[in-house]
């Protein structure tokens, strides 16, 4: 493990952040568990499957990362990561839109006030869940940036 951490020490943060990202939404700082009056789930219910879905892919292809030993590879492996950090900030925003409730019955989002107005109960996907996500995926972001620049100062096949 040592050797891979010295050979590979963006692509093992990677990981590490990665799941840690993936066990966010529902167990380390999870998002609301409550739902509607219609008895769906909320917007940030399926915004955390997103969020896990992503993380996933980020293991998934950092793991490829670390039996790679060709430049081409880590260069598209560090702009995958990015952007798929980078989806986890944008689509439970709705920055890039992702479902319709009127037409799917589900979207992907977040509450809209940080406290439930009729109840005063705290929505934990504003207040929890999306300031851990938005330091990781920061996080993730700067480490794919870093390893996209690594990749063209070193002299690698």
């Amino acid at each position: 493990m040592s050797n891979t951490l010295k050979k590979h020490p963006i692509v093992v943060l990677n990981i590490i952040l990665g799941i840690i990202l993936a066990a966010g939404p529902f167990w380390l700082f999870p998002v609301c568990d409550r739902v509607m009056k219609n008895g769906k789930h909320m917007m940030c219910f399926y915004s955390g499957k997103f969020i896990i879905g992503m993380a996933i892919a980020i293991i998934i292809i950092n793991l490829i990362a670390m039996k790679s030993t060709k430049k081409i590879i880590a260069v598209i492996i560090n702009l995958a990561t990015l952007v798929l950090a980078a989806l986890c900030y944008l689509v439970p925003y709705r920055i890039i839109p992702i479902g319709d409730k009127a037409v799917n019955g589900w979207q992907f989002g977040l509450c809209k006030n940080p406290y439930n107005l009729s109840t005063g109960a705290e929505m934990t996907c504003l207040t929890k869940t999306m300031p851990a996500v938005n330091a990781i995926v920061g996080i993730l972001i700067v480490l794919s940036i870093i390893g996209f620049i690594k990749q063209f100062l070193t002299k690698q096949a």
